[in-house]
């Protein structure tokens, strides 16, 4: 990823309600929370424009929480600010994340309309069985998450699906099931992620019945999405032909971001800076400094050359070493063929190689 320029994520910190699984930084929209949330994205893309001298914007992000929940007026308002803030003349991609009850053709055509560069849409779906989304406490249906992806889809928008694995109950079968609902709808990208119970959701005060490991439904997602002419560069993200999410690739190849929003993270050279996780945190800070920021690190020396590696290998692009005795390179070579492949100078996961990913990370690790 050679390009210049930054790539943008803006949090969008509201949902209908929180899911049983869910740890990001979201709560439901109070009354005046969307014009302080506005105004506060306006402070604070203006100090980091000031800082960074309005640099040009190579991809930009929208992500939650439930984007789709804020009104059509109001991201007129955000893309006016973002094209006052930033140069977004060179824009390559600008993704909009959405929920399948709050998505409607009216938001749809809004987004089209102030959109700077081509347009994707990200839909929250995690499965197409209605007693998995009750599982999950999703506040949409399956025939909502069709009616969505349908809509989206006859807009001529490309569009990229969400599922889950591993969730309480599930069957290889049920979720063979949603794999081949949203292939057949006809999506051009599909990301799907293991279930993650974490401390402090309700899932983590819950005794759930999960299936005991996700192995199997990774290696029939890989087997399944490749006999359908789908292509996996990175270990959650599965693409046609021509379909990668060249915004993400940002992330693991290297590029700076700048993330605005409570929650989001930004990682600008060596240095990381994240902002406060909560909407009245984030405010008071950037009300009194200009931008949300509540925590910072310069990642240096071996650190940096893991994280490096690690984000790298995520991806089928894979990782090149510093020279030949780079040591982290001799700490992947008892891998080599089972689990790392060397192509072009180049140390790429195998197929079996992604489905044991931690395991290498953890190797990795200074």
């Amino acid at each position: 990823m050679g390009e210049r320029g930054i790539s943008i994520y803006v949090h969008v910190p509201f949902c209908t309600r929180k899911c049983l699984y869910c740890s990001f930084p979201s709560a439901p929209m109070g009354k005046g929370d969307q014009e302080a949330y506005l105004e506060g994205l306006s402070k604070e893309m203006g100090s980091w424009s000031r800082q960074l001298r309005r640099p040009r914007v190579h991809t930009i992000y929208f992500g939650g929480g439930t984007p789709s929940k804020l009104s059509p007026g109001g991201w007129e308002r955000l893309m006016g600010d973002l094209g006052q803030s930033f140069d977004l003349s060179g824009v390559r991609e600008i993704t909009f994340e959405a929920n399948p009850e709050s998505l409607g053709v009216d938001l749809l055509k809004c987004w089209t309309e102030v959109s700077p560069g081509p347009l994707r849409v990200s839909l929250g779906v995690q499965s197409f069985l209605d007693r998995e989304l009750r599982r999950l406490g999703r506040v949409h249906t399956a025939s909502d998450a069709v009616r969505a992806s349908e809509m989206v889809l006859r807009a001529g928008i490309p569009l990229s699906v969400d599922l889950m694995f591993r969730l309480p109950g599930q069957s290889l079968r049920d979720f063979s099931y949603s794999l081949k609902m949203a292939v057949g709808l006809g999506v051009d990208h599909l990301s799907a992620y293991e279930l993650t119970v974490e401390e402090g959701t309700p899932f983590g005060d819950m005794d759930l019945e999960l299936p005991p490991d996700g192995y199997g439904f990774y290696r029939y997602l890989q087997w399944y999405l490749g006999r359908r002419g789908f292509v996996q560069y990175e270990v959650s993200n599965f693409a046609r032909p021509g379909a990668f999410r060249v915004h993400n690739l940002r992330y693991w190849l290297g590029g700076d971001f700048l993330g605005l929003g409570p929650g989001a993270w930004s990682c600008i050279g060596e240095a990381r800076y994240g902002n406060h996780p909560s909407l009245g945190g984030w405010l008071r800070l950037v009300e009194a400094s200009g931008r949300g920021t509540c925590c910072g690190e310069i990642l240096e020396g071996a650190r940096r050359r893991a994280e490096r590696a690690i984000l790298a290998l995520r991806t089928s692009f894979g990782w090149a070493p510093e020279g030949r005795d780079d040591p982290l390179a001799c700490r992947l070579e008892p891998l080599m063929g089972d689990l790392v492949a060397l192509q072009g100078g180049r140390y790429v996961l195998t197929p079996r190689g992604f489905r044991v990913a931690n395991l290498i990370w953890e190797i990795l690790l200074p």
